[in-house]
């Protein structure tokens, strides 16, 4: 059932986006932030919140928490 829910969320995240850059300045709500973070820097310590199986109907899913850089 999960991943039907996921995958109508998605369906819907691509159609706001097809409007949302226009009003937003090229923001994108498909944009891969944890990849981007991840590329970021070369990270000694990760704490990150990612979204789960429950946030499967948020249109804004967040990715919260912490990351130090390697000295």
């Amino acid at each position: 059932m999960m991943a039907g829910r996921r995958e109508l969320t998605l369906k819907v995240i691509d159609f706001y986006n097809f409007f949302w850059p226009f009003f937003i300045g090229n923001r994108h709500l498909n944009y891969d932030t944890q990849h981007s973070i991840m590329q970021a820097g070369d990270w000694e310590e990760i704490e990150l919140t990612i979204p789960t199986s429950e946030d499967a109907w948020t249109l804004f899913p967040r990715i919260y928490g912490r990351l130090w850089k390697k000295q």
